[in-house]
């Protein structure tokens, strides 16, 4: 067998490529959201690179030949009006994933969504979680370049010598132990597990039985480029996880600052004293108008919001007499509530009076309805309360990040 065999070692020629890192590497730029590193030999970063653009058009519905104009948010390329995040009816949020255990032709995936019924903050720590790994220090990263100083570490021992026939399974050894640490041994990723099963195959005999270095040094130098692709893609997995975090983040703000208006709004009403019944009405109406602004399905979207926002609604002023509203809030409450509570929850609603009115002809206390109100206040003060301690667990929950693999290449 000749050199020419090793086709990922090659600048062009049969001059075969030092595959250790460069002792000044020279630093390549690039654009977009992938990783800004130098990592030795320039053909293989530049080869890995390419590969990794390709991915990402494919993993944001981008094809070359589609004529889709590309839509710049900061650094990141997607196409207009590609879904991300999609909240549904009763407020889980679901985030786009690709479902990558098994390869699908020509590289295509299951695109697939992953639920949060815990709430907008489960999805947002989920999103930070994925941040975090795919940091230049995050563990994901960190892990992937431990792993490419193994290839390169056994590409030179294949060279010089160093491993032999006799000594060959110690280093299967000290290479399982390294993968089991860089919790890449039974990767999900399609690329990974080509790349992992080239370096498990490069300190395997050949094909006919015989301790082949060569073979051994092109396996190697093939799984090379492809943990160099896993390590620049990880820069557009951040970019992409921090753009859909900002996006949460951002109607999840907008949505507790609604709620604390209402509460607002509310604490003023029990504060006022009310001199006749018309002052009281107008104030009520006015009350309404605020809860109707605020609590409003189209508002409040997100659990763990979304249902005490429809509760507090309804609990307060009852489904509405018109025929079309009163549909409308009856589905939404469906949609959030078992039909046993709702079921019950109506019954209630139906005997203190269907719908809030202070005329003469449907009086219902003043008393009564700031008994309401302050359960309201009660009830969406939890909510929030609840809210931040679930954001908070985030913090709690990187206290204990899982041990990476130590590398000497620098991102």
């Amino acid at each position: 067998m000749g050199a020419e065999n090793e086709p990922m070692l090659h600048t062009g020629g049969t001059i075969a490529i030092d595959l250790g890192p460069d002792p000044v590497p020279p630093p390549i730029l690039i654009e977009g959201p992938f990783r800004l590193i130098s990592l030795g030999p320039e053909q293989l970063f530049l080869e890995a690179l390419e590969r990794a653009k390709q991915r990402a058009k494919k993993e944001s519905k981008i094809k070359e030949k589609s004529g889709i104009p590309f839509e710049e948010v900061g650094d990141l390329l997607f196409p207009p009006k590609e879904k991300r995040v999609r909240i549904d009816s009763s407020g889980i949020i679901h985030i786009d994933f690709y479902k990558t255990k098994k390869m699908k032709p020509k590289g295509e995936k299951d695109r697939l969504e992953r639920p949060y019924p815990d709430g907008i903050e489960s999805a947002i720590r989920a999103c930070f979680h994925i941040v975090d790994k795919n940091k230049p220090k995050g563990e994901t990263t960190q892990n992937l370049l431990g792993i490419l100083d193994l290839t390169r570490s056994l590409y030179e021992q294949f060279t010089n010598g160093q491993i032999n026939e006799a000594n060959l399974p110690q280093y299967v050894e000290s290479a399982y132990k390294t993968l089991e640490d860089s919790h890449l041994l039974k990767p999900h990723s399609p690329n990974r597990q080509d790349a992992v099963k080239k370096i498990l195959n490069a300190l395997k005999k050949d094909s006919i039985g015989r301790f082949n270095p060569l073979k051994s040094r092109s396996q190697l130098g093939s799984a090379d480029i492809r943990i160099i692709e896993e390590v620049l893609y990880t820069g557009f997995v951040e970019k992409k996880y921090s753009f859909i975090a900002s996006l949460l983040l951002l109607e999840r703000e907008r949505e507790r600052f609604y709620l604390e208006e209402v509460v607002r709004k509310s604490h003023e009403f029990l504060g006022r004293s009310f001199v006749s019944l018309d002052e009281t009405e107008k104030a009520a109406i006015e009350l309404r108008k605020q809860f109707n602004t605020y609590l409003y399905p189209d508002a409040i979207k997100t659990a763990p919001y979304r249902g005490p926002a429809v509760m507090s609604m309804i609990y307060t002023w009852g489904f509405p007499e018109d025929e079309v509203a009163n549909t409308y809030w009856v589905k939404i409450s469906s949609d959030l509530f078992t039909p046993e509570l709702t079921n019950e929850y109506t019954n209630e609603l139906q005997r203190e009076n269907q719908y809030f009115d202070l005329s003469p002809s449907k009086m219902i206390s003043l008393s009564r309805l700031k008994k309401r109100i302050s359960n309201v206040i009660s009830f969406i003060g939890r909510t929030l309360e609840e809210g931040e301690a679930n954001l908070a667990k985030y913090y709690n929950e990187i206290q204990t990040p899982n041990p990476a693999a130590k590398s000497s290449v620098v991102v």
